[in-house]
């Protein structure tokens, strides 16, 4: 729920920050203004991505005839849990692999000379 802007001085904003705050998670945005100019604005993060349920939702409001197959709910659940599995990165001793592969995969060759087909 989009409640509107509010123009605040940083003094205002030192003065009383949990009142901010509770305004900015009713949906207000809050632009905080030093000598009349904006120099910060404060706002609730973006949803990432949509709900299954809202995904549903839509679908079924646009009248949609798809079925979704047995597996489906087999792969949303493994995409879940891929996405909840931690990243290797860069840490010490991992030089020559590769820091985007997950821990629990196996490690694969980048294609070299002697490795292609």
């Amino acid at each position: 729920m989009d409640m509107g802007t509010l123009r605040i001085t940083e003094a205002e904003l030192a003065r009383d920050i949990h009142a901010v705050l509770a305004k900015v998670q009713t949906g207000v945005e809050v632009i905080v203004e030093q000598d009349h100019r904006p120099v910060a604005l404060i706002r609730t993060p973006l949803p990432h991505g949509r709900l299954l349920s809202e995904s549903i939702a839509l679908a079924e409001a646009r009248g949609t005839t798809a079925i979704p197959d047995e597996g489906f709910m087999k792969d949303v659940e493994e995409g879940i849990a891929e996405r909840s599995r931690p990243w290797i990165g860069c840490a010490p001793g991992s030089a020559g692999k590769n820091p985007l592969q997950r821990q629990d995969r196996a490690a694969r060759p980048w294609p070299t000379r002697s490795n292609r087909f």
